[in-house]
Protein backbone atom coordinates (compact mmCIF):
# COMPACT_ATOMS: atom_id res chain seq x y z
CA UNK A 1 0.00 0.00 0.00
CA UNK A 2 2.71 2.29 1.17
CA UNK A 3 4.33 2.21 -2.30
CA UNK A 4 1.45 3.96 -3.32
CA UNK A 5 2.29 7.27 -1.34
CA UNK A 6 5.86 6.50 -2.68
CA UNK A 7 5.58 6.63 -6.04
CA UNK A 8 2.69 9.52 -5.97
CA UNK A 9 5.51 11.42 -4.12
CA UNK A 10 8.28 10.20 -6.81
CA UNK A 11 6.02 11.49 -9.26
CA UNK A 12 5.27 15.18 -7.98
CA UNK A 13 9.12 15.59 -7.29
CA UNK A 14 10.29 14.70 -10.84
CA UNK A 15 7.49 17.10 -11.92
CA UNK A 16 9.22 20.26 -9.84
CA UNK A 17 7.24 19.88 -6.73
CA UNK A 18 8.73 20.21 -3.46
CA UNK A 19 7.71 18.71 -0.64
CA UNK A 20 8.09 19.01 2.84
CA UNK A 21 7.34 17.15 5.69
CA UNK A 22 6.57 17.42 9.08
CA UNK A 23 4.90 20.78 8.47
CA UNK A 24 1.91 21.13 10.74
CA UNK A 25 -0.15 24.04 9.56
CA UNK A 26 -1.55 26.34 12.24
CA UNK A 27 -4.21 28.61 10.17
CA UNK A 28 -4.73 29.43 6.66
CA UNK A 29 -4.76 33.01 5.98
CA UNK A 30 -7.83 34.72 4.22
CA UNK A 31 -8.59 37.77 2.92
CA UNK A 32 -12.58 38.51 1.43
CA UNK A 33 -13.10 35.66 -0.54
CA UNK A 34 -9.09 34.88 -1.30
CA UNK A 35 -6.61 32.46 0.55
CA UNK A 36 -3.30 34.49 0.90
CA UNK A 37 -1.27 31.99 2.77
CA UNK A 38 -1.01 29.17 4.96
CA UNK A 39 0.79 29.37 8.84
CA UNK A 40 3.03 26.76 10.12
CA UNK A 41 3.18 25.65 13.69
CA UNK A 42 6.92 26.67 13.55
CA UNK A 43 6.31 30.33 12.26
CA UNK A 44 7.03 30.07 8.53
CA UNK A 45 4.01 31.61 6.21
CA UNK A 46 3.87 30.29 2.75
CA UNK A 47 2.15 32.13 0.50
CA UNK A 48 -0.17 30.76 -2.17
CA UNK A 49 -1.81 31.44 -4.95
CA UNK A 50 -4.26 28.21 -4.47
CA UNK A 51 -4.40 25.79 -1.40
CA UNK A 52 -5.40 22.34 -1.40
CA UNK A 53 -6.07 21.07 1.77
CA UNK A 54 -5.69 16.97 1.83
CA UNK A 55 -6.51 17.58 6.12
CA UNK A 56 -10.13 16.26 7.09
CA UNK A 57 -12.58 18.59 5.98
CA UNK A 58 -14.40 19.31 8.61
CA UNK A 59 -11.14 19.81 10.77
CA UNK A 60 -10.14 22.65 8.17
CA UNK A 61 -13.77 24.41 8.35
CA UNK A 62 -13.36 24.48 11.73
CA UNK A 63 -9.86 24.87 12.59
CA UNK A 64 -8.11 26.55 9.88
CA UNK A 65 -10.21 28.57 8.02
CA UNK A 66 -11.48 32.08 9.93
CA UNK A 67 -15.43 32.00 11.38
CA UNK A 68 -16.18 35.06 9.21
CA UNK A 69 -15.05 33.52 6.11
CA UNK A 70 -17.71 31.25 6.72
CA UNK A 71 -21.86 31.86 5.87
CA UNK A 72 -23.58 31.14 9.12
CA UNK A 73 -25.84 28.46 6.74
CA UNK A 74 -22.26 26.44 6.05
CA UNK A 75 -21.62 26.72 9.37
CA UNK A 76 -24.63 25.18 10.45
CA UNK A 77 -24.47 22.41 8.10
CA UNK A 78 -20.85 21.58 9.03
CA UNK A 79 -22.52 20.84 12.78
CA UNK A 80 -24.74 18.77 11.50
CA UNK A 81 -22.53 16.30 9.19
CA UNK A 82 -22.61 12.80 10.09
CA UNK A 83 -19.06 11.47 10.67
CA UNK A 84 -19.38 7.95 10.29
CA UNK A 85 -17.72 5.49 12.28
CA UNK A 86 -14.19 5.00 13.30
CA UNK A 87 -12.22 1.56 14.40
CA UNK A 88 -10.62 -0.06 17.08
CA UNK A 89 -7.07 -0.91 15.68
CA UNK A 90 -4.52 -4.24 17.01
CA UNK A 91 -1.43 -4.50 15.67
CA UNK A 92 0.08 -7.80 17.05
CA UNK A 93 3.69 -9.42 17.19
CA UNK A 94 3.46 -13.14 18.02
CA UNK A 95 5.82 -15.77 18.58
CA UNK A 96 4.49 -18.41 17.06
CA UNK A 97 2.17 -18.33 13.71
CA UNK A 98 -1.81 -19.19 13.39
CA UNK A 99 -1.75 -21.54 10.23
CA UNK A 100 -5.85 -21.11 9.73
CA UNK A 101 -5.59 -17.60 9.61
CA UNK A 102 -5.94 -16.11 5.62
CA UNK A 103 -4.81 -13.41 4.76
CA UNK A 104 -7.76 -11.55 5.08
CA UNK A 105 -10.56 -12.49 6.99
CA UNK A 106 -13.49 -11.18 8.16
CA UNK A 107 -15.48 -12.00 11.26
CA UNK A 108 -19.45 -11.20 11.78
CA UNK A 109 -20.95 -10.60 14.81
CA UNK A 110 -23.63 -13.15 16.07
CA UNK A 111 -26.05 -10.11 16.39
CA UNK A 112 -25.11 -8.34 13.20
CA UNK A 113 -27.85 -5.79 13.44
CA UNK A 114 -27.57 -4.92 17.00
CA UNK A 115 -23.64 -4.53 16.53
CA UNK A 116 -24.59 -2.04 13.75
CA UNK A 117 -27.37 -0.40 15.59
CA UNK A 118 -24.56 -0.13 18.72
CA UNK A 119 -22.56 2.20 15.68
CA UNK A 120 -24.74 3.94 14.03
CA UNK A 121 -27.72 4.51 16.10
CA UNK A 122 -26.98 4.74 19.37
CA UNK A 123 -22.95 5.42 19.51
CA UNK A 124 -21.65 2.96 22.01
CA UNK A 125 -19.45 0.43 21.57
CA UNK A 126 -20.64 -2.52 20.36
CA UNK A 127 -21.43 -5.96 22.71
CA UNK A 128 -20.50 -8.47 20.48
CA UNK A 129 -18.15 -7.07 17.74
CA UNK A 130 -18.05 -7.61 14.26
CA UNK A 131 -13.71 -7.54 13.55
CA UNK A 132 -11.77 -7.21 10.09
CA UNK A 133 -7.94 -9.44 10.83
CA UNK A 134 -4.74 -9.18 8.40
CA UNK A 135 -1.95 -11.83 8.10
CA UNK A 136 -0.02 -10.21 5.85
CA UNK A 137 2.82 -12.93 5.86
CA UNK A 138 0.65 -15.30 4.29
CA UNK A 139 1.40 -13.64 0.80
CA UNK A 140 4.96 -12.02 2.17
CA UNK A 141 7.05 -14.29 4.67
CA UNK A 142 9.37 -11.03 4.93
CA UNK A 143 6.95 -8.80 6.65
CA UNK A 144 7.20 -11.60 10.16
CA UNK A 145 10.59 -13.39 11.56
CA UNK A 146 10.33 -17.30 10.37
CA UNK A 147 7.72 -18.97 12.69
CA UNK A 148 6.16 -15.79 13.79
CA UNK A 149 3.56 -13.25 12.81
CA UNK A 150 2.12 -10.17 12.35
CA UNK A 151 -1.59 -9.81 13.09
CA UNK A 152 -3.53 -6.58 12.48
CA UNK A 153 -7.18 -6.49 14.35
CA UNK A 154 -9.78 -3.97 12.82
CA UNK A 155 -12.62 -3.62 15.00
CA UNK A 156 -15.44 -0.63 13.72
CA UNK A 157 -16.52 1.15 16.49
CA UNK A 158 -18.14 4.54 17.08
CA UNK A 159 -16.93 7.98 16.56
CA UNK A 160 -15.80 9.41 19.21
CA UNK A 161 -18.66 11.18 21.82
CA UNK A 162 -18.92 11.75 25.38
CA UNK A 163 -20.87 8.15 25.42
CA UNK A 164 -17.37 6.29 24.99
CA UNK A 165 -14.27 7.03 26.96
CA UNK A 166 -11.37 5.89 25.78
CA UNK A 167 -9.18 5.88 28.97
CA UNK A 168 -11.21 4.07 30.85
CA UNK A 169 -12.83 1.65 28.07
CA UNK A 170 -9.76 0.59 26.35
CA UNK A 171 -8.45 -2.63 28.56
CA UNK A 172 -11.74 -3.98 28.83
CA UNK A 173 -12.67 -3.56 25.17
CA UNK A 174 -8.97 -4.67 24.60
CA UNK A 175 -9.91 -8.17 26.29
CA UNK A 176 -12.99 -8.26 24.89
CA UNK A 177 -11.69 -8.71 21.26
CA UNK A 178 -8.76 -10.78 23.02
CA UNK A 179 -11.83 -13.41 23.36
CA UNK A 180 -13.19 -13.20 20.27
CA UNK A 181 -9.72 -13.87 18.24
CA UNK A 182 -9.88 -16.94 20.73
CA UNK A 183 -13.81 -18.20 19.87
CA UNK A 184 -12.81 -17.86 16.25
CA UNK A 185 -9.93 -20.09 16.78
CA UNK A 186 -6.94 -18.70 17.72
CA UNK A 187 -5.88 -20.77 20.85
CA UNK A 188 -4.21 -18.93 23.71
CA UNK A 189 -3.45 -16.03 21.03
CA UNK A 190 -2.60 -13.55 24.06
CA UNK A 191 -0.25 -16.04 25.57
CA UNK A 192 1.71 -15.70 22.39
CA UNK A 193 1.83 -11.56 22.10
CA UNK A 194 5.09 -10.34 21.85
CA UNK A 195 4.33 -6.52 20.72
CA UNK A 196 1.23 -5.02 20.90
CA UNK A 197 0.03 -1.62 19.92
CA UNK A 198 -3.54 -0.27 20.79
CA UNK A 199 -4.81 2.54 18.10
CA UNK A 200 -8.41 3.82 18.90
CA UNK A 201 -10.55 7.03 17.98
CA UNK A 202 -8.98 9.25 20.03
CA UNK A 203 -5.43 8.50 18.40
CA UNK A 204 -6.96 9.35 15.00
CA UNK A 205 -8.03 12.76 16.46
CA UNK A 206 -4.52 13.47 18.05
CA UNK A 207 -2.43 12.46 15.49
CA UNK A 208 -4.25 13.17 12.07
CA UNK A 209 -6.40 16.16 13.07
CA UNK A 210 -9.25 13.54 12.28
CA UNK A 211 -12.68 15.25 13.43
CA UNK A 212 -14.38 12.37 16.04
CA UNK A 213 -11.52 10.07 14.73
CA UNK A 214 -13.97 8.95 11.91
CA UNK A 215 -11.39 7.32 10.40
CA UNK A 216 -13.20 6.60 6.94
CA UNK A 217 -14.01 10.26 6.62
CA UNK A 218 -17.43 11.42 6.57
CA UNK A 219 -20.64 9.09 6.62
CA UNK A 220 -21.74 7.96 3.18
CA UNK A 221 -25.38 8.22 4.48
CA UNK A 222 -28.28 9.61 1.96
CA UNK A 223 -27.49 13.42 2.23
CA UNK A 224 -23.58 12.96 2.02
CA UNK A 225 -23.24 11.19 -1.36
CA UNK A 226 -23.22 12.45 -4.84
CA UNK A 227 -23.43 15.91 -4.83
CA UNK A 228 -24.70 16.59 -1.75
CA UNK A 229 -21.26 15.40 -0.32
CA UNK A 230 -19.44 18.62 0.86
CA UNK A 231 -17.71 19.88 -2.30
CA UNK A 232 -13.66 19.90 -3.43
CA UNK A 233 -14.03 23.68 -3.60
CA UNK A 234 -14.27 25.94 -0.15
CA UNK A 235 -17.49 27.20 0.23
CA UNK A 236 -17.34 31.14 0.15
CA UNK A 237 -13.61 30.88 -0.83
CA UNK A 238 -12.37 31.14 -4.51
CA UNK A 239 -8.74 29.64 -4.42
CA UNK A 240 -8.92 26.55 -1.60
CA UNK A 241 -9.76 23.11 -2.29
CA UNK A 242 -10.03 19.78 -0.74
CA UNK A 243 -9.35 16.46 -1.37
CA UNK A 244 -9.89 12.89 0.92
CA UNK A 245 -11.97 10.96 2.31
CA UNK A 246 -14.37 13.63 3.63
CA UNK A 247 -15.21 15.21 0.24
CA UNK A 248 -16.48 13.86 -3.45
CA UNK A 249 -16.30 11.25 -4.52
CA UNK A 250 -15.94 9.44 -0.82
CA UNK A 251 -14.14 7.17 0.92
CA UNK A 252 -11.42 4.57 0.20
CA UNK A 253 -8.10 4.89 -1.42
CA UNK A 254 -9.59 4.16 -5.21
CA UNK A 255 -11.86 7.08 -4.55
CA UNK A 256 -9.61 9.11 -3.01
CA UNK A 257 -6.64 9.16 -5.63
CA UNK A 258 -9.65 9.41 -8.31
CA UNK A 259 -11.33 12.65 -6.17
CA UNK A 260 -7.73 13.81 -6.16
CA UNK A 261 -7.72 13.89 -10.06
CA UNK A 262 -11.34 15.42 -10.11
CA UNK A 263 -9.73 18.07 -7.55
CA UNK A 264 -6.58 18.58 -10.10
CA UNK A 265 -8.82 19.10 -13.25
CA UNK A 266 -11.13 21.98 -11.45
CA UNK A 267 -7.92 23.69 -10.29
CA UNK A 268 -6.80 23.50 -14.06
CA UNK A 269 -9.99 24.45 -15.28
CA UNK A 270 -10.42 27.14 -12.72
CA UNK A 271 -7.04 29.02 -12.97
CA UNK A 272 -5.90 28.27 -16.59
CA UNK A 273 -4.46 30.82 -17.94
CA UNK A 274 -4.74 32.68 -14.81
Amino acid sequence: MYQIVESLRGLAETLGVCVQTRAEVERIRVRGRRVLAVELTDGRIVDADVVIANADLPYVYDALIPRQAQSAAHRTRMRHLNHGSSAFLMFLGLDREYPELNHHDVYLSADVAGNFDAIFRHGRLPDDPSFYTCAAGRTDRSLAPAGKEGLYVLVPVPSSSPATDWTSEIEAFKQKIYDRLTDVGLQKLKDHVVFERIYTPDDFVADYNVTRGSAFGLSHSFFQVGYMRPANKAAGLDNLYFVGASTVPGGGVPMVIMGSRLTAERVEEDWAGA
